[in-house]
């Protein structure tokens, strides 16, 4: 049986999706060419689909706690309040022959400015 949000649930979690910045994603997205292969045309997601996907999430992850991640979303929820966050990198300290061993570095992306470049940039949504 679902659990049953209260309104200081529901206020939270509406509060977590006006903070978050899904402009700053969508931009991400398009600069590194990273798609979702369940959407139409260029395969990035619009702010809409962003923003309904990680509503799923957060609340999945109310009913399960815990934390789950799909499509570079990461939602948490540790029993009193939500996180949302959008992860293009992440790493760990697994030593080699461990069951969890990381996959080997990922090549180089062609024509992506540097790293330092990249927090400059205006990734708003284009008007």
């Amino acid at each position: 049986m679902p659990k049953e949000m209260t309104i200081l649930d529901k206020a939270k979690l509406e509060l977590v999706m006006r903070r978050f910045n899904f402009a700053r994603v969508r931009g991400t997205m398009k600069l590194t060419g990273w798609t979702w292969g369940d959407v139409d045309g260029d395969g990035v997601p619009d702010i809409n689909q962003l923003q309904v996907a990680a509503e799923r999430l957060l609340s999945l992850v109310f009913q399960e706690g815990g934390t789950i991640s799909s499509g570079g979303f990461v939602a948490e929820y540790d029993g009193n309040n939500f996180f949302l966050q959008f992860v293009v990198e992440d790493s760990n300290s697994f030593i080699d022959g461990e069951e969890n061993d990381p996959p080997p570095p990922a090549k180089p992306v062609n024509n992506l400015p540097p790293s330092n470049a990249i927090s400059s940039l205006d990734l708003s949504e284009e008007k």
